[in-house]
């Protein structure tokens, strides 16, 4: 069952409603889409490598429903960044000069808001190596009391990469848990991570708020309680096999919000992966959360109406419980061992009250 909303000769379809689910984000953004005339701008900046609007095709798709979405070049001096409610950065990989940083200093005294998704360090798996990425974006957001460290998270719970074995004249992909890659599961109550389950990272580096006396910072995005931390330069080793002495850190935030003390000022959120929200040329889909993580973050600092509180209304969060190795492997055993157990007894009662019936049988015929 679907529904059809209406306005004057536009109309936009609302192709499944689900028994339980609430559908007030839904109905709202179609009200919005035929009626909303005049959509806050958010621009995603370019001129420094950074990923394109058609490299975020999801993303796109979420978002021109309420918003009008434009590329911006920082190097354009005549661009009026005034007229957009939020800037976007994705992925920059060349070195921003200090004027364009002036740029954006002024845009946020002003009151715009900023979202930097960015790589401070430049991996490769093919390669096996880890490097610094000299963007200039560290060096910024420590004007800001927040230091980026040279460095990768590593987390137990993580992603997989696909590992290729030669097996005579035949090869093949094996899958490996790759702790570089960490499912964020962990998650502060607030806003832009609210209805969130697991947001899956690439290569992300840690955060340290050291205090500014004009900004607060909240941390949205930690690792799990079996995480660590590893400064380059880093060697990959997909083969490498982990212990938990590698992962003796816990909570390590990776992503959080700059927050103006002064009311007028914008507001920057930080998130120390540049490719999570990035479906590239290839188009390949991106985990549904990441896309949520975006989006959320540009309704919080963009929209007013409160749409952002409607659309992670009917999610709830279930995350994984963490089980210790002693209790996995009871379960694990017990799974195994229940059902045969259960059989036994089954058999032994079978066979008690198959002998007792014979026994009764014999004692009438005599």
């Amino acid at each position: 069952m679907g529904a059809v909303i209406k306005a004057g000769e536009a109309k936009d379809v609302v192709p499944v409603i689900q028994p339980g689910i609430a559908m007030e984000y839904a109905f709202t953004t179609g009200i919005k889409k035929l009626v909303g005339k005049n959509k806050p701008k958010v621009g995603f900046t370019q001129g420094h490598g950074e990923a394109s609007l058609q490299d975020m095709a999801q993303a796109y798709q979420e978002l021109s429903i309420l918003y009008q979405l434009n590329s911006t070049n920082l190097q354009n001096d005549t661009i009026d960044l005034t007229a957009y409610k939020t800037l976007v950065m994705v992925k920059p990989t060349d070195s921003i000069p200090p004027d364009r940083f002036a740029r954006l200093d002024d845009y946020l005294s002003k009151g715009g808001h900023l979202i930097i998704a960015f790589n401070q360090i430049d991996a490769n798996i093919q390669y096996g190596s880890a490097t610094t990425l000299n963007t200039g974006i560290k060096q910024w957001l420590n004007t800001k009391g927040l230091d980026v460290e040279d460095a990768l998270v590593r987390d137990a719970r993580c992603g997989q990469v696909n590992v290729t074995q030669q097996q005579g004249f035949f090869s093949f992909s094996t899958p490996v848990q790759f702790p570089y890659l960490p499912l964020i599961q962990k998650f502060s109550n607030h806003p832009i991570t609210k209805g969130l389950e697991q947001v899956l990272l690439e290569f992300a580096s840690p955060l340290n708020f050291k205090g500014h006396p004009d900004y607060e910072f909240t941390s949205i995005l930690f690792t799990s309680d079996k995480s660590s931390r590893e400064n380059i330069p880093i060697q990959f080793d997909v083969q490498r096999n982990w212990t938990e002495a590698d992962f003796l850190e816990k909570s390590i935030p990776i992503g959080g919000l700059l927050k103006s003390k002064s009311g007028t000022a914008g507001n920057i959120i930080v998130i120390t992966d540049g490719d999570f929200a990035i479906n590239g040329r290839e188009q390949r889909r991106q985990n549904e959360d990441n896309i949520s993580l975006l989006v959320n973050g540009i309704d919080f600092l963009s929209d007013d109406t409160g749409l952002i509180d409607l659309r992670t209304k009917s999610v709830d969060t279930r995350p994984i419980e963490e089980l210790t190795d002693s209790k996995r492997n009871t379960l694990k055993y017990l799974n195994f061992l229940l059902p045969i157990g259960m059989v036994i007894v089954y058999g032994i009662f079978r066979t008690n009250r198959n002998r007792q019936i014979r026994k009764r049988r014999m004692e009438e015929r005599y």
